[in-house]
């Protein structure tokens, strides 16, 4: 979800659940000189999907959180703390 809109963010493209921007013709024409015609991608299937199966981690030096807040605030970027 976008915190500013509300909206929900596409998984298979470019901005937000349904919102379409669709390129202009000429545009798609100059493409499809320089490039040659192209097919559009299947839409994404969540039901397809299949993540890996979980590996254990390896032994690792120094203590380890599996706390919440612990983890959220080692994956923050600096600027943000």
């Amino acid at each position: 979800m976008s915190a500013e809109t509300g909206a929900e963010r596409r998984i298979d493209g470019w901005g937000f659940a349904g919102h379409s921007y669709p390129a202009p013709a000429p545009f798609l024409a100059w493409l499809a000189r320089r490039l040659g015609v192209s097919e559009p991608l299947p839409a994404w299937n969540a039901q397809r999907f299949r993540p890996p199966p979980a590996r254990p981690l390896p032994a690792l030096p120094g203590e380890l959180s599996r706390e919440p807040l612990d983890r959220l605030s080692h994956a923050m970027p600096a600027a943000a703390a």
